[in-house]
């Protein structure tokens, strides 16, 4: 699933998108799940996507974010207003830590237990929390990222030796223009916006 915008309104268990790799896309939630999206195998890759519910109810219990599986990626999304911005399959052997931005959820992710293995723990990647609001129109139907979600990146990654090039990551699924600009949905397909 790449670089779409899905939008819904429901109280309800379940999860609306399950796909084996999410990027650039932007969801946008009024109402509770279980999840917003889930990995449907082990290795899944989750990035620069925006999870987003609405600001009323991610502190019931549901209004979960991503699920991960076994040997996922998920790096470079933002969660918003979610109860816990990325889960865990249950009983997975393996769970990356990797960089993410979050703001106002009750938890930003599930805690590593002592039985599963952080395979990027010599990395020590940082998570970021923002200051405000990373699409502060959402609920106006308006998908334009802030100045602070557009400007977040990393240079702690750096490619192979002998590169003079470092891996630059931005933040957030709306495509960015350069020097920080947004350009909001530009790029992305509405998937029956408004209901899903």
């Amino acid at each position: 699933m790449y670089h779409c915008l899905v939008t819904g309104t429901s109280e309800a268990t379940g999860t609306p998108i399950t796909c084996a790799n999410m990027v650039g896309n932007v969801i946008y939630w009024t109402g509770s799940r279980d999840h917003l999206a889930r990995g449907n195998s082990a290795s899944n890759l989750c990035i620069n996507n925006s999870f987003i519910y609405n600001n009323n109810t991610h502190a019931t219990g549901d209004g979960y974010g991503y699920r991960v599986d076994d040997q996922s990626w998920c790096a470079f999304n933002y969660f918003e207003s979610c109860a816990r911005g990325i889960d865990a399959e249950n009983n997975s052997e393996v769970v990356l830590k990797s960089p993410n931005a979050f703001y106002n959820n009750t938890a930003n992710r599930y805690t590593i237990g002592s039985n599963r293995v952080d395979l990027t723990l010599p990395i020590a990647a940082a998570d970021y929390n923002l200051s405000s609001s990373g699409m502060p129109n959402a609920g106006s139907s308006n998908y334009t990222i802030s100045s602070e979600l557009a400007e977040l990146r990393t240079n702690q990654y750096s490619p192979f030796p002998g590169s003079s090039t470092t891996y630059e990551a931005l933040f957030g699924a709306p495509f960015q223009g350069a020097g920080g600009g947004t350009t909001g949905r530009q790029g992305l397909h509405a998937i029956e916006s408004g209901s899903v």
